[in-house]
């Protein structure tokens, strides 16, 4: 057994929650621990620099031992959740803040080295924080957005616990002169010039303005603004702010009321040419005729503001999952017949199978457990809310995925009836039905894939993704905070 593996294996003897009640819940806890084993030896390896995230194990058919911006940005929060979770002990956390710190180097690497190439939109990189530079889909705007996002926590979290390393974490972060020459101010300075221009999306296939990056990229400019105002840059606090708000606005615009769901991409320009050649140029062809598409429920996900825009609650988003579960449903044959709740994928008309792109798409590892994340996270954020009215958008989500019969347009559910409690029980059980589809086809050993196949049901597709791990951890980490917010209010109700 090697020392790195050895380091490892800590982690899944303390990834336990309570006293499970079933069998299932034991499978759950279980799957989060081989989850949290595998993201770590992922981070944790012998032949990446210190601080890199490769998005897979797989190097070839298909190939992605490559670090991704955007993926590391993702794990890079799942990290910190579980940093931040009291689930970890000081080894454990001291293990986890020496990644961030590599982390924060070898993405300080990257960024210097992407400016010697295509700009801050380069999207892939090396394990040792090369550029990529062969063909490829580019500029992705999200991967600065979410880089910028995820290091500001780290940031935040030196602050609070006064890291010996804090002063040298200042420094590379954030200092205010232009042109920027620290890692949060480049970002956020390349959000606000191109948060405009025509780019690819997170599938790494079309070109144009998309919902997923326009979140995120809002986001960063708004922790970004408070970032700057901490560190005495008051006009560009001012200047992110207003960025934001611009993007708010804009945001408005992928929303069909007429079909009811939030558009991925509006001012389409084409495709990637698959396979990427050297010249590449985008194609005509049409991927995603509905524009429907679970990176509508990863965007809210991902990009969560205090000014709840487009939040959980939304009935926008409420319609758009509806839509999303109703067409995933009917489209994979693995979905018939059984108990668990539909497996998704990326969006309707997908022809990437985890090998070619001329083929059938799959429901995916991230994408299923991020419907569960959905509902975990959107039962706790209804359990503060007074009162839902019922309307032409939300209709279908409450009486199928709520599973409150006989419901009409006008009818208000008011918090604490039976009605109101019967509707966040049935949506945390939702919520669990989708957790336990993932359960269901993953491998024995708790390794997960990027998909899982349409007809079989059996994983395929890069091996143990990175983003799929991250998935699992969040959504249960969502699943806890939904419960214990539950029992707080049960107990602050007996108090009175």
């Amino acid at each position: 057994m090697s020392s790195i593996f050895k380091s490892i294996l800590f982690f899944s003897f303390v990834f336990t929650f309570g006293f499970p009640t079933s069998s299932w819940s034991l499978d759950l806890n279980a799957q989060f621990g081989r989850s949290a084993d595998l993201l770590m030896q992922n981070l944790f390896r012998n032949d990446i620099a210190p601080g890199a995230v490769i998005a897979a194990t797989s190097k070839q058919n298909p190939e992605y031992f490559y670090h991704w911006v955007r993926d590391a940005g993702l794990v890079l929060e799942t990290s910190l959740d579980l940093y931040e979770s009291g689930r970890v002990n000081s080894a454990q956390k001291q293990r986890l803040q020496k990644f961030f710190l590599d982390h924060v180097l070898f993405s300080q690497k990257a960024q210097q080295n992407s400016l010697n190439a295509g700009g801050l939109g380069e999207p892939k990189f090396f394990v040792d924080a090369q550029v990529y530079t062969g063909p490829w889909g580019r500029p992705q705007n999200d991967g600065p957005a979410l880089r910028s996002s995820s290091l500001t926590r780290v940031l935040s979290i030196a602050i609070r616990e006064n890291w010996p390393q804090l002063e040298e974490l200042k420094k590379i972060l954030y200092q205010s002169q232009l042109p920027a020459q620290s890692m949060l101010k480049m970002d956020l300075e390349y959000v606000t010039k191109h948060w405009h221009d025509i780019n690819v999306d997170l599938w790494e296939e079309v070109y144009g303005h998309h919902f997923y990056t326009l979140m995120t990229q809002r986001k960063a400019l708004l922790v970004g603004s408070q970032v700057a105002q901490a560190f005495g840059d008051p006009n560009a606090a001012q200047y992110y702010l207003q960025q934001s708000q611009r993007i708010g606005q804009d945001l408005n615009r992928f929303w069909d009321p007429n079909r009811g769901y939030i558009y991925a991409t509006l001012s389409y320009a084409g495709t990637v040419s698959k396979p990427v050649t050297k010249n590449a140029r985008p194609t005509n062809k049409v991927l995603n005729k509905s524009q429907l598409d679970s990176a509508i429920i990863l965007a809210v996900l991902h990009s969560e503001t205090a000014d709840d825009a487009f939040s959980f609650t939304d009935d926008r988003v409420i319609s758009t999952f509806q839509k999303l579960a109703d067409s995933f449903n009917a489209i994979y044959p693995i979905n018939k017949n059984t108990a668990a709740a539909p497996a998704w994928g990326r969006y309707p008309e997908d022809t990437y199978d985890g090998y070619q792109t001329n083929s059938v798409g799959n429901p995916w590892v991230l994408t299923t457990a991020g419907a569960a994340e959905y509902l975990y996270r959107l039962a706790m954020k209804l359990r503060q809310r007074n009162s839902v009215t019922i309307n032409q958008y939300n209709i279908d989500f409450y009486t199928r995925t709520a599973q409150l019969p006989n419901l009409q347009i006008g009818k208000t559910l008011v918090r604490g009836t039976a009605d109101y409690n019967q509707m966040l029980q049935n949506m945390m059980n939702e919520a669990d039905r989708y957790f336990s589809r993932v359960l269901l086809h993953s491998h024995s050993d708790g390794s997960l894939s990027e998909q899982i196949n349409r007809h079989t049901g059996f994983m395929q597709g890069a091996t143990n993704l990175s983003w799929s791990h991250a998935s699992v951890i969040t959504a249960k980490l969502s699943r806890d905070r939904a419960n214990s917010f539950a029992d707080l209010r049960k107990s602050n109700r007996g108090r009175r």
